[in-house]
């Protein structure tokens, strides 16, 4: 492994580190509050949003992605991702129009009726419709510009 190869491979540890640290200061008002099963989708629709970002500006620099099958894969892969995201919005929509803040509540938390509880159910919706439409959003961008790299790519082959 060369000094180059090395320094790409920490530059991208230092990337993951900082997505997850991330994920996890959007989520600490929420946490203890909202289910874990709403907390785990969330914090994958954070995270994806976060990295997808990141490919669609550093998509060169990322030391996975050099290779043409990989880019393939990840439009494959944000492709089908794109799908799923769209069903998991519209299952939260569905539940949200119809069911009570109880359904989202973790169950230490399921009897506590007040303003707390109010705001971070608000606090929570708001933030995952923002991340999953920027998921929805950044998966259209990060599919362009890989078969945009794809394109400049096999020109010089």
């Amino acid at each position: 492994m060369t000094k180059e190869s090395g320094l790409q491979w920490l530059r991208e540890l230092l990337w993951w580190t900082i997505t997850f640290i991330l994920a996890m200061l959007v989520l600490l008002p929420i946490y203890g509050t909202i289910g874990n099963d709403y907390l785990k989708m969330n914090l994958l629709m954070i995270v994806t949003a976060i990295t997808y970002f990141r490919f669609i500006i550093y998509l060169n620099y990322v030391p996975y992605l050099h290779h043409l099958y990989t880019r393939v894969v990840l439009i494959v892969v944000a492709a089908v991702g794109f799908w799923q995201f769209i069903r998991k919005m519209q299952d939260f929509m569905y539940v949200v129009d119809n069911y009570t803040i109880s359904t989202f509540l973790s169950p230490d938390k399921m009897f506590v009726d007040g303003d707390a509880v109010q705001r971070s159910f608000l606090y929570f919706k708001q933030e995952y419709l923002l991340f999953n439409i920027s998921v929805l959003i950044l998966t259209i961008v990060l599919v362009l510009r890989t078969i945009s790299s794809l394109w400049k790519l096999g020109k010089t082959l």
